[in-house]
């Protein structure tokens, strides 16, 4: 049995979330302020160009974009008016992130959907986080990814 309301569906054992704005954020998720602790590098995007992210989903990019390279380990596209607000560059084509961002950390038994600027994440659920960026946009953080690259303020 599945009981919709508002932004929510219940069913007996995890609640599914739909989250396009910030405003869609519970007020009793735990938000941390975080930075970047990784230098980055940057490419061109070849064409509309696809990317397969963690949670099995896939976002696009396009000339419009930039492919942000995450020391050399995974790729994800940023578009470029966010890119050169919150990113400063250090020398060599060398970047790193410089504006503190908040992270929202998905509660257990929560699965949420997040619609990003660059596609829809169709499943991201705790031990994740939902990042909210400069301009209220959403996108997800792997718990791994926020142990190993963000330092929490």
């Amino acid at each position: 049995m599945t009981l919709d309301f508002c932004k929510f569906k219940r069913t007996v054992n995890y609640m599914k979330m739909i989250l396009k704005d910030i405003n869609d954020i519970p007020a009793d998720w735990e938000v941390l302020n975080v930075r970047s602790k990784n230098v980055v590098t940057i490419r061109e995007p070849v064409g509309f160009e696809k990317f397969k992210v963690s949670w099995g989903d896939t976002l696009t990019a396009n000339p419009d974009l930039d492919v942000i390279v995450n020391n050399g380990r995974s790729e994800y596209p940023c578009k470029t008016d966010i890119f050169n607000a919150t990113y400063e560059h250090l020398c060599c084509g060398k970047y790193r992130k410089t504006a503190v961002t908040r992270i929202a950390r998905i509660p257990n038994g929560v699965d949420v959907e997040i619609e990003t600027l660059e596609g829809k994440l169709n499943s991201v659920s705790f031990p994740d986080f939902v990042a909210i960026g400069p301009k209220g946009e959403l996108y997800a953080n792997s718990k791994q990814f926020v142990e190993e690259c963000l330092e929490v303020l």
